[in-house]
C-alpha cells in the first residue's frame, strides 16, 4: 500500500496514541463487567446457590460491559484528536479516524494510528500521526465493510477501501473516532460508506463531516 512515514528521525516527537491512551479505552469496561460477575459469585459461593439471584448477577456482567463499551470505548478521544489536529495538516472536512494495515493486531486496541481521512476531486487520503496513505480514485475497486474487534461486539467495523495502484493491490482500513459512542461511530462508518462508493463511481457526494463530543 502506497505510504509515507511521517516520523521524523532527527527530531523525535513523542506519540500520542500512547498504549495507556489504548489502554484506557478497555480498562473501564472492564472493570465495570467484572463488578456484576464477582457480585455473582460471591453470592453462589455465600447461599451455595448457583441458580436465582448468583445467576442474574453473572448474565448482567456481559450487559453492562456492552453498555460500558459502547460509552467508555473511546474514553479521553475528544484530547487525542486535538493533539492529532495539532501535528497532523488536515482540511476542516476530514474525519477523525482510527487506521490499520492490513493483516495488523492489536492487543490493546484494533487502531494501529489514528489521524485524518479526507478526498479530493482525484484521490483519497488518510494522514496520520505516523503513516500516510494516498489512493487515487481512478484506482479504488470496491469500498465496503470488514469485520474487526469492535464488530464481534456489535459496535463497529472498518471501512475497507479497496484499490489497484500501478498494478498492485492496496487496502485502506479505516474506522471513524468523531462520535462519543462506538455506536455512534458505526453509523457514521455506513454513511462513509455510501458517501465514498458514490464518490469513488463519479457521482459526487456530500462530505462526511463531525467532530468529537
Amino acid at each position: 500500500m502506497p505510504r509515507v512515514s511521517r516520523e521524523d528521525p532527527r527530531r523525535p516527537q513523542a506519540r500520542a496514541w500512547t498504549w495507556r491512551r489504548q489502554l484506557a479505552g478497555n480498562l473501564l469496561p472492564v472493570g465495570l463487567a467484572a463488578i456484576p460477575l464477582l457480585i455473582g459469585i460471591l453470592v453462589a459461593v455465600r447461599t451455595g446457590n448457583t441458580l436465582g439471584s448468583a445467576l442474574a448477577w453473572v448474565a448482567a456482567s456481559p450487559i453492562v460491559g456492552w453498555l460500558s463499551g459502547n460509552a467508555f470505548g473511546l474514553l479521553g478521544n475528544g484530547a487525542l484528536r486535538r493533539e492529532i489536529a495539532r501535528r497532523v495538516p488536515h482540511p476542516s472536512a476530514a474525519l477523525f479516524v482510527g487506521f490499520a494495515s492490513p493483516g495488523y493486531w492489536g492487543l490493546l486496541d484494533a487502531h494501529e494510528d489514528v489521524g485524518f481521512l479526507y478526498r479530493t476531486d482525484d484521490r483519497i487520503v488518510f494522514s496520520g500521526e505516523r503513516t500516510q496513505v494516498v489512493l487515487p480514485r481512478a484506482g479504488v475497486r470496491r469500498v465496503g465493510f470488514r469485520p474487526n474487534p469492535h464488530t464481534w461486539a456489535l459496535l463497529g467495523g472498518w471501512v475497507c477501501v479497496e484499490a489497484e495502484v500501478d498494478g498492485r493491490r492496496a487496502r485502506l482500513l479505516v474506522e471513524p473516532r468523531e462520535r462519543p459512542t462506538l455506536i455512534g461511530n458505526a453509523r457514521l462508518a455506513r454513511r462513509l460508506i455510501r458517501e465514498l462508493r458514490a464518490w469513488a463511481s463519479a457521482e459526487g457526494g456530500s462530505p462526511t463531516t463531525g467532530r468529537s463530543r
